[in-house]
């Protein structure tokens, strides 16, 4: 319990600094897949860009419960580092710290790497794909989402 509050700390924390520095913000919702045991479910995450290519990522996934796997609750906080590619699309490495309540009784903490790419659809609108490999004690696993973000 004291590490679920001291990352619930940290998270917010690392969120009032970014917004404190006026960043660009994006909001985006996507459909995921987990590769243990086959979940799927849905997230969202706000993007605060707080340097020229880096932003900060806090994000929430839920995965619905498939079989004898269980349902996942993820709360995932990824520092990306956006590469322009100025002709309609952005590639961004990621890294970050995972949380994670497994069937209700389990709560692990770990690490996320990966990466992803947007693809600007408009103004203000991205569709979005991202891999991460999720490495945390009997829950690791491979995450693909899809999704559409939004910048504001």
């Amino acid at each position: 319990m004291k590490k679920l509050f001291l990352f619930l700390f940290v998270a917010l924390l690392s969120a009032t600094a970014a917004m404190a520095m006026k960043p660009n913000m994006q909001f985006g919702v996507d459909y995921d897949y987990s590769s243990k045991g086959g979940n799927s479910g849905f997230g969202f995450q706000l993007e605060y860009q707080f340097l020229d290519n880096l932003r900060i990522s806090p994000e929430f996934i839920y995965s619905c419960e498939k079989g004898d796997a269980g349902h996942f609750t993820n709360v995932n906080i990824n520092l990306q580092y956006v590469i322009d590619s100025h002709v309609g699309f952005n590639v961004y490495p990621m890294a970050g710290f995972a949380y994670v309540n497994a069937k209700g009784d389990v709560n692990k903490c770990g690490a996320n790497v990966g990466c992803g790419v947007e693809f600007n659809i408009g103004r203000n609108f991205a569709l979005y794909t991202e891999e991460t490999f999720q490495m945390v004690d009997h829950a690791t696993r491979f995450i693909t989402g899809v999704g559409l973000k939004y910048a504001f």
